[in-house]
């Protein structure tokens, strides 16, 4: 019974995880990592100092976040998916 319960659960977090991501594609803002390579160019064109503050619109996962607030930046992450702002 127990296992009939945490499979319905998992099927409905995937479901809205699901419904999510083809919202996503269909507004045209699809989850796309950036490797740290990416990340690490990014905060260097910003010239970002620290104690300033960075917002990531669409933030993800959150890597960029967190790098930025490596660095000593104070840093928000804006994201409309509610699994990608659980994980991160």
């Amino acid at each position: 019974m127990l296992v009939s319960y945490i499979l319905i659960a998992f099927i409905v977090v995937v479901s809205i995880f699901a419904l999510y991501i083809l919202y996503a594609f269909r507004t045209g803002a699809p989850f796309w990592p950036s490797n740290k390579q990416t990340v690490a160019k990014m905060l260097a064109l910003a010239e970002a100092k620290e104690g300033q503050l960075l917002i990531d619109l669409g933030s993800g996962d959150g890597r960029i976040v967190r790098a930025a607030a490596k660095l000593g930046l104070r840093a928000i992450g804006v994201e409309m998916n509610p699994f990608f702002v659980w994980w991160s």
